[in-house]
């Protein structure tokens, strides 16, 4: 393909792309509004996930301090 219709092609599907964020938005800054809300959205929900995994680890690792005491007194 000519160059000039792949930026001719690129132009139009540029305009459709802010075509569809005004209709959907109403701009181009309620459109970055609503990227920011999800992404803090999604972190929230990684972080509570890393909690919940690393508590569970934290857990384990003291039912295992707690086994390897229980250990040490018996061989004492």
């Amino acid at each position: 393909m000519p160059r000039v219709f792949l930026l001719a092609l690129l132009c139009d599907v540029r305009k459709d792309i802010f075509e569809y964020i005004i209709s959907e938005l109403g701009s181009l800054e309620r459109m970055d509004e609503k990227i920011r809300k999800l992404m803090a959205e999604m972190l929230m929900r990684n972080l509570a996930n890393v909690e919940k995994a690393t508590g569970s680890l934290v857990d384990s690792l003291g039912q295992g301090s707690a086994t390897v005491e229980t250990l040490d007194k018996d061989h004492l």
